[in-house]
């Protein structure tokens, strides 16, 4: 039997349409994004940035996730890039120290990602900057 490329390409391209694309639309058809439910709200001191905690309610039998965003004052947080992203968390309480300094204290939990600092276009234009600082109230903090 005798391919030339011309053939092998549509071979190919008939495959991928035959069998690669349908897979890909049920995949993405059955993979809906997590619902999200906001937990807590904390407002700075100056009333300026909202500390933000949301819960992901997954399907999966795996632990909540817990997310913090900051955002401008009464603003709306889906969207916004997160702050801290994290599982299987005890004791977590989010803590205005004076209007630029946030603590997040926490016993236990699984942090995946931080990010220590926050500014955004709607407070001042970038100007004012929020620092954020874990502070583990344990000498381990992973969940048992």
């Amino acid at each position: 039997m005798h391919f030339s490329l011309n053939n092998l390409g549509a071979l190919v391209l008939r495959y991928a349409c035959n069998g690669l694309i349908p897979l890909l639309v049920m995949l993405l058809l059955g993979c809906n994004p997590p619902e999200e439910r906001e937990i807590q709200r904390h407002v700075s001191p100056d009333r300026l940035v909202d500390a933000v905690l949301v819960e992901r309610l997954t399907d999966a039998t795996v632990a909540t996730p817990t997310v913090l965003f900051l955002v401008a004052s009464g603003k709306e947080w889906k969207g916004e890039p997160p702050r801290l992203l994290g599982d299987s968390f005890e004791g977590l309480k989010v803590i205005w120290k004076r209007p630029n300094f946030l603590e997040i204290h926490y016993k236990k939990g699984r942090i995946f990602s931080f990010a220590s600092f926050w500014n955004s276009r709607d407070v001042q234009n970038f100007k004012y900057d929020v620092e954020l600082r874990l502070v583990p109230e344990t000498d381990s903090t992973l969940p048992d």
